[in-house]
């Protein structure tokens, strides 16, 4: 099974990392320094007090490399668009395409049941072009629970769960999943498969909604958050518009707000994902996060005003400090 990983942030490299030291011998689509540092002195992992070093096939021309079985998508969600062009080489019409990212995917309404069924949306892909060249038809949806950060190039840490799950969001790719699934198992994931990957996709993003953009707007660790009465409120809020929105899709959450919350209040001083972008002044998932679910709200006949709101307040932030990029 050839196997590439487009994109060498956080998430990409350690998937590449686990994946070569299993025996996958994944390519990494890799840039600048981080190129460098694994050419000479391969890819360190880091995981709780295990570490090991891996050579990896890295390299910054997709084109030498070719069609490939399968690509896992490891950038973010508002750079796929940008990617579309460098990315191509490495899709053929067999290739199987895993977008290990955070938030309402392009692919979310292809194959929807109901009024939403085939609908771009302008929260993702506004036009079709990211659907257009990597189509449902060929996609594996996952949801990635991984914590992992990269100190410096070529060594990559993590320090939580090592969780994916996979699954279908259309019959095409159904026979495909299984052996994805059992690669990441193999290579130390825990790697599910699920019947419903959409349901999946709304819980994690259900902790995302408020949390992330909260974070920018308040410039808050996630214990300084819900330790506030009135910052908590907000973020209940949003849940229960984010719930009202997917519960209209028919999907209901196995846990309350409040238990939800509680949860989240166990990260302590965690910075989030979005935060941790802001900070270093890379463009936020802000779209993708939340954006998503206020567009599908209005398509959908309901209101979400602190969503709204929300939106608006962390767009324009997110605008003046040179770290907003609107899908495209």
């Amino acid at each position: 099974m050839q196997i590439s990983i487009f994109g060498a942030g956080a998430i990409g490299s350690f998937l590449a990392g686990v994946m070569a030291k299993a025996g996958y011998d994944p390519a990494l689509i890799a840039r600048g320094a981080t190129l460098s540092a694994l050419r000479e002195r391969g890819l360190t992992v880091e995981i709780g007090d295990d570490a090991f070093t891996v050579p990896l096939r890295a390299t910054d021309d997709p084109a030498v490399l070719g069609p490939q079985d399968v690509v896992i998508l490891a950038t973010k969600a508002h750079q796929i668009a940008g990617a579309l062009d460098t990315l191509a080489p490495l899709i053929g019409p067999e290739t199987a395409v895993v977008p290990a990212i955070n938030g309402i995917p392009w692919w979310y309404c292809k194959g929807l049941p109901g009024p939403l069924n085939g609908l771009n949306l302008k929260s993702c892909d506004p036009t079709g072009r990211i659907d257009a060249a990597l189509p449902a038809s060929q996609v594996i949806g996952a949801v990635v629970y991984l914590a992992t950060s990269i100190p410096e190039p070529g060594r990559v840490v993590s320090v939580g769960p090592l969780k994916m799950i996979l699954g279908a969001p259309t019959p095409a790719t159904a026979s495909r999943v299984q052996a994805i699934a059992d690669a990441l198992a193999a290579s130390g994931l825990t790697a599910p498969v699920s019947d419903d990957i959409r349901a999946d996709v709304w819980t994690k993003l259900w902790g995302n909604v408020h949390a992330n953009p909260l974070s920018v707007a308040t410039q808050a660790t996630m214990i300084e958050m819900l330790s506030d009465p009135g910052v908590t409120g907000v973020s209940r809020m949003i849940m229960q518009e984010a719930a009202q929105v997917a519960g209209k899709l028919g999907v209901t959450f196995p846990v309350t707000v409040d238990q939800r919350l509680e949860e989240a209040s166990k990260l302590g001083s965690f910075r989030t994902s979005m935060l941790q972008d802001f900070d270093a002044g890379k463009p936020i998932e802000l779209d993708a996060i939340l954006g998503v679910v206020s567009e599908l709200g209005g398509k959908l006949g309901i209101e979400t005003p602190t969503i709204d709101a929300l939106y608006a307040v962390v767009r324009l932030r997110a605008q003046i400090d040179g770290c907003y990029l609107a899908p495209g």
